[in-house]
């Protein structure tokens, strides 16, 4: 973020706008695919009440795949493997128990290669593919 945008003001039309954006760009399958990532963050942790966290972690893995995938992007933004190392790095991911971590990890890498709602795993594909991979 530049100093610039600390002094950036948007009307309300403009950051809806930016929001809609951005929720495009990290759901272009719409809202079933926001509700699945809601059902399926309930069905790994059944046990945990309030996902948010988890669900933060989710997006920024995933958002650091779009964007390493984006083929627009310039030379010097991070490839896959080095979007996945920076989000592995983060205090944030460091902080929370490393099974948290797999299954995430897990969802957010059969997530990225969907292309339509229906291609969306389920919840045991998930599981499957912590114990597979780790």
């Amino acid at each position: 973020m530049a100093i610039n945008d600390w002094f950036r003001f948007e009307t309300a039309k403009e950051r809806k706008k930016r929001q809609e954006k951005y929720f495009n760009k990290m759901f272009p399958m719409g809202k079933e695919q926001q509700d699945w990532e809601e059902k399926t963050l309930r069905g790994l942790f059944p046990e945990k009440k309030d996902i948010r966290q988890y669900h933060f972690l989710l997006l920024t893995l995933r958002e650091g795949l779009t964007n390493a995938d984006d083929p627009g992007r310039d030379e010097d933004d991070p490839d896959r493997e080095e979007a996945i190392r920076r989000w592995g790095k983060n205090q944030f991911v460091r902080d929370t128990p490393e099974e948290v971590v797999k299954r995430i990890r897990a969802m957010a890498f059969l997530e990225h290669d969907c292309r339509a709602s229906e291609e969306l795993p389920a919840l045991e594909a998930v599981f499957e593919y912590v114990q597979k991979n780790g």
